[in-house]
């Protein structure tokens, strides 16, 4: 003899499939019981100045980005510092291995939250990305 199923008893089931299962992924998030302290907060720090190291190619100067940067049309230069308004900027030059400085401001005026706030990177050799996202006063 066949039963027929009802559309409502199938739903029925995916939601208690749904619930379960969502209830024990969160039974199985890992906690390693490490409670990390928080760090102190630096108010007021002062800029670290050192030349670049002997055989070091410094993409910006500070006045010319467009000089070692594709797709610039975006970047605006102004008073040593180079402000992105969208967009991606890559090198012209290749590079191999490699060792990078990079220097950052977090924006003057904080706004959003978690990612939506200072939130940028930097691909490394096109592939991989270096996040770099502003965590003042953000516990994310």
């Amino acid at each position: 003899m066949f039963h027929t199923i009802r559309p409502a008893s199938i739903l029925a089931s995916l939601v208690l499939l749904t619930v379960s299962v969502v209830s024990v992924q969160a039974q199985l998030e890992y906690k390693n019981g490490i409670i990390w302290d928080r760090p102190e907060r630096v108010e007021d720090a002062q800029p670290v100045c050192t030349p670049a190291p002997e055989g070091a190619v410094v993409l910006f100067d500070g006045t010319d980005i467009k000089k070692n940067f594709n797709n610039t049309q975006n970047w605006v230069v102004k008073d040593g510092y180079a402000e992105v308004h969208g967009g991606t900027a890559e090198t012209k030059q290749s590079f191999g291995s490699c060792h990078i400085h990079l220097e950052w401001a977090s924006p003057a005026k904080v706004s959003g939250r978690g990612q939506g706030r200072g939130n940028s990177g930097v691909y490394i050799m096109g592939k991989y990305e270096v996040q770099i996202l502003d965590s003042y006063q953000n516990d994310t």
